[in-house]
């Protein structure tokens, strides 16, 4: 049987998605990662791996050479923004389908990406680049705070926060330099990116192989974080909008060379109109694809692996209709002892789906990004506002019941 290759996955999400829908077009799914303790899907569902070096492509090139030997390969692409590159890089030394290496791999730094935008005239906010904690001072000094401060490369939210001077700016550039995450596939040290803060709603606009499929509206947690709660699709907008935030993607992405497969391109609206926040070379997170998939009938999951396997077909749009999801979210750290209103929550009209991600006993604990998340709920119906409050009234049944930690004793006469 033919082989498609996936290089790691996201853990969450549509990741899991990626190899089933491979396993449905008959075409056998082999994980390469470094941890397959990451992926508990692929234990219980049978799914093949190998543990190999995931940032070292010519040892993964070589393991691609070995299974040739007793299988057609016919692609290698991955699901999680971290190893996209990487993916693209064997695809193209083994001549088979995917994305542009090296426009993958430009755009994955966000350096790079304001630079190319900005030289075709394409509005961003306004940034610094910060390789030292006084030079993330500095630039929070010039763009005026508050300001944004995030990871040069970086993904789910992961070490984006609001600042409101620039002591503030220089204290969280010191954590995300000593910060592994932020460090994870960064060739050299690791940089910060320092930019103006465009304060108004966000959407993203979910591209496929250089067509737009419809914008997402997304509900943000309060700053400093900037934590996605919850998404709607499409997006109630007016036409004009619309037609600008679709415009601005598409002449984004062929301004970076990635007019090959699925690409997200999340924006502000601020007081000078749409601005570009990020472009994402993959498929959108937080289960918008799935939200996609109810709302519009389109599945790009399935049609992200149909492209790499050879099979470009076109996207039918086969629904009109709305689908919200909000995410639950702790309020406290501890031991989670109960879930409550689950039960409630399925019940509420146009829910199609309540998830718990969580379980008696976890330690629950506040990152201030997607990995909070302790559960979804998905609506889906024939009109935004009841949508959306049928996913707002379903989320409000579930509690989180969460055991703090005894404080620590102090004694008359001890230090703390």
């Amino acid at each position: 049987m033919s082989r498609i290759i996936f290089i790691e996955s996201n853990t969450t999400g549509t990741g899991e998605d990626f190899l089933r829908q491979a396993r449905a077009l008959e075409v056998e799914p082999l994980l390469l990662t470094r941890d397959i303790r990451r992926y508990p899907f692929a234990r219980l569902e049978g799914f093949d791996f190998r543990t190999i070096d995931t940032e070292d492509a010519d040892r993964i090139f070589r393991t691609c050479k070995e299974i040739q030997r007793s299988f057609p390969i016919v692609a290698v692409t991955s699901s999680s923004e971290y190893s996209v590159p990487i993916a693209a890089q064997v695809a193209r030394a083994l001549q088979l389908l995917g994305p542009d290496p090296q426009a993958v791999r430009r755009c994955r730094d966000k350096e790079y990406q304001r630079r190319a935008l900005h030289r075709v005239g394409l509005p961003v906010p306004e940034w610094r680049v910060a390789n030292t904690v006084e030079d993330a001072r500095r630039a929070a000094d010039e763009l005026k705070s508050p300001v944004v401060c995030k990871p040069v490369l970086g993904s789910g939210s992961v070490g984006v926060r609001l600042v409101e001077n620039a002591h503030a700016a220089r204290q969280h550039a010191q954590t995300l330099f000593e910060d592994e995450a932020t460090a994870r596939g960064v060739i050299g040290p690791p940089r910060v990116l320092v930019e103006e803060f465009v304060d108004g709603p966000e959407f993203s606009v979910e591209v496929f192989h250089d067509r737009v499929v419809g914008i997402t509206a997304k509900l943000l947690s309060e700053h400093p974080h900037f934590v996605e709660l919850g998404h709607d699709f499409p997006a109630p907008l007016d036409l004009e909008l619309s037609q600008e935030l679709k415009q601005s993607a598409l002449q984004a992405i062929r301004a970076l060379g990635l007019t090959f497969g699925p690409v997200h391109v999340e924006m502000r609206v601020g007081k000078r109109g749409p601005v570009i926040i990020e472009v994402n070379p993959r498929l959108a997170g937080g289960l918008i694809p799935e939200l996609v998939r109810l709302a519009a009938g389109v599945d790009l999951v399935r049609a992200s692996v149909l492209l790499v396997c050879g099979d470009q077909r076109r996207l039918d749009f086969t629904a009109r209709r709305h689908a919200s999801i909000r995410f639950l979210m702790p309020v406290a750290e501890g031991k989670l002892t109960r879930i409550e209103g689950a039960e409630d929550a399925r019940r509420v009209r146009r829910i199609d789906e309540v998830r718990i991600y969580r379980k008696y006993g976890d330690r629950i604990s506040l990152r201030g990004d997607f990995r909070d998340r302790c559960g979804h709920v998905i609506s889906v119906g024939n009109d935004s506002p009841r949508t959306r409050m049928a996913a707002e009234h379903a989320l409000g049944a579930i509690q989180l019941r969460v055991s703090s930690p005894p404080a620590p004793r102090v004694t008359v006469g001890e230090d703390p």
